[in-house]
């Protein structure tokens, strides 16, 4: 079903930021609370949460020439 599988989490992101004119920090606070929802242990939480905030944090230097707030 090409409505269901032919797509890519950085296309759902673009379709809500489109649809719902989500701005960089809400579409990154979204993604960043679904790692403090998971059920990943407490420690990997925190592991990968850092992690993407460090690429979210290098990802809006260069595409945004700005710092996000989260």
């Amino acid at each position: 079903d090409p409505a269901l599988f032919d797509t890519t989490l950085s296309k759902e992101f673009l379709k809500l930021s489109q649809a719902f004119d989500y701005t960089p920090e809400q579409l990154a606070n979204l993604a960043l609370a679904a790692v403090r929802h998971s059920f990943l242990p407490a420690e990997r939480k925190a592991t990968l949460e850092a992690e993407m905030r460090a690429e979210i944090t290098t990802l809006a230097a260069r595409h945004l020439q700005r710092e996000l707030v989260l």
